[in-house]
């Protein structure tokens, strides 16, 4: 497949592309084993029809994976990561022609840089969604309060 020239009719990037570069990642992983260490794991959407409103903030180095310092504590699963892959999320709102009024939350989502970049909605302008924050919003909370206590 490496020399083959694959395409597809989309306009696709990925939601986890650095903000200044497209074509940059800012996961340099989601499977850490003793023989493979890679991202495998992607979301791709179209820009046109979705705009990335936060996406679940991940561990980027192996001392984050490895908080007790433990040989071999950074290899998946382990106690604090329970799959072997690492949980990956992205939060989209549909691209609409009529205005929606947002409301803006700090983000669990988005690692520290990017909160211009990201901007979680609550709700909608018609009211059919109630504005509180979703179970993927309040689990990220909790994830991200458990590695701040762990880091202390």
């Amino acid at each position: 497949l490496k020399d083959q020239k694959l395409s597809n009719p989309f306009d696709l990037k990925s939601a986890y592309a650095a903000h200044d570069n497209g074509n940059d990642e800012v996961l340099p992983f989601t499977n850490v084993t003793s023989d493979f260490v890679g991202a495998l794991d992607y979301i791709f959407f179209e820009e046109e029809k979705l705009k990335q409103i936060g996406r679940l903030a991940i561990p980027t180095n192996f001392k984050t994976l490895n908080t007790d310092m433990v040989a071999q504590g950074h290899l998946l699963p382990s106690k604090d990561w329970p799959s072997d892959h690492l949980c990956i999320g992205s939060q989209f709102s549909l691209k609409t022609h009529r205005t929606k009024s947002e409301t803006n939350i700090p983000s669990a989502f988005v690692p520290k840089g990017f909160e211009s970049h990201f901007s979680p909605q609550l709700g909608c302008a018609c009211g059919c969604v109630p504005k509180i924050l979703s179970m993927f919003q309040m689990a990220e909370l909790r994830k991200q309060a458990k590695l701040k206590n762990s880091l202390k």
